[in-house]
């Protein structure tokens, strides 16, 4: 057979692959040249795709900034400052199984600041200290 003995690897009913080894003068130099400049061709076809996807992103986040458009999630999912800070007072307090003083050790602040920032917070969200 040209271009080498084929091999069917075959089950009793179904054909697993199909095998076909070189002769001993094929012409894998020669291949071997095609097979260089192939990849570097596909090496600067995906430079240019890089280069037209960021241009592509950076159309699309000019066009963003320019009409103030942004995730609409990031903005509503976006906790305060004060909630932030209360939620990590909160899980000082998780951590050191609701004992302030050692709460107010582990975030390096007096106990009296881990009170106010509970209350001060409870007492603008209508929630019971």
């Amino acid at each position: 057979m040209p271009g080498g003995a084929a091999y069917d690897l075959m089950t009793s009913k179904d054909p697993v692959t199909l095998l076909t080894l070189p002769d001993a003068d094929d012409d894998r130099p020669q291949r071997s040249g095609e097979f260089s400049q192939d990849l570097a061709e596909f090496g600067e076809w995906l430079k240019d795709l890089e280069h037209q996807l960021q241009a592509s992103l950076d159309l699309v986040r000019g066009v963003q900034a320019e009409y103030g458009l942004v995730e609409t999630s990031t903005i509503l999912d976006f906790p305060t400052l004060a909630e932030v800070k209360v939620e990590h007072v909160r899980r000082a307090l998780r951590l050191t199984a609701d004992n302030k003083a050692a709460a107010a050790r582990l975030l390096g602040v007096n106990t009296k600041t881990v009170y106010n920032v509970l209350y001060s917070w409870d007492d603008k969200n209508g929630v019971a200290g």
